[in-house]
């Protein structure tokens, strides 16, 4: 839209079923450009860094047969579908016609993401044998819950339960983490501290 000297009133009617940002600018075209061009350098960065991890551990995976590198792909495969979802590739170059898919494949991949996080969590840091038989209880329970509700989103999609089990999810991970950490096992440690970092992030 290029305005006409003056005032000019524009006119934005936006739904949806899901949350929604819209943010809006008014750019020069030569700034946009330049900020078009900068933001598809860093995407192309970020999720030729995805692709590299993703081959990087199959490969791991099909060598060693370990099944830490099958769960961690899942996590970094579920995150790298809910950073194209939110991104809004998904819907450009994707799945343009099925508006639907477009409405809840931010909580299904959601739900991969978290379930492969925690199958990650309990491999490296060997939670059956490290702790107590109740928190193998805590993390089974919230892998299930996490499995259901991934069921739910294609029946009856519910923005809220995903975030508000996302928290939680995010919040037994961080604790099974820490008590790991307390008896000294290294592992854990590493896995806190990169924890943390990520959950600093999203926050911000």
């Amino acid at each position: 839209l290029l305005a006409p000297p003056g005032e000019t009133v524009v006119y934005l009617r936006v739904e949806s079923k899901t949350s929604l940002e819209v943010p809006t600018a008014l750019w020069s075209t030569s700034a946009f450009k330049h900020h078009e061009r900068i933001d598809y350098m860093v995407q192309a960065a970020y999720y030729g860094l995805a692709i590299g991890m993703i081959l990087f551990n199959c490969l791991l995976y099909f060598s060693l047969r370990d099944k830490g590198y099958l769960f961690y792909l899942l996590f970094v495969l579920g995150s790298v579908g809910t950073n194209v979802c939110t991104s809004g590739l998904g819907t450009e170059y994707f799945w343009s016609a099925y508006p639907d898919w477009t409405t809840i494949s931010f909580a299904a991949f959601s739900h991969v993401t978290l379930i492969g996080l925690v199958l990650f969590m309990r491999h490296m840091l060997a939670t059956p044998v490290t702790l107590k038989p109740w928190v193998e209880k805590v993390v089974w329970t919230t892998i299930s819950v996490n499995a259901v509700l991934f069921a739910v989103v294609f029946i009856n999609y519910q923005i809220r339960l995903t975030l508000v089990v996302g928290m939680l999810t995010a919040m037994v991970t961080l604790l099974i983490a820490i008590l790991c950490a307390l008896t000294g096992q290294r592992s854990a440690k590493i896995f806190l501290s990169a924890f943390t970092v990520l959950c600093i992030s999203i926050i911000a």
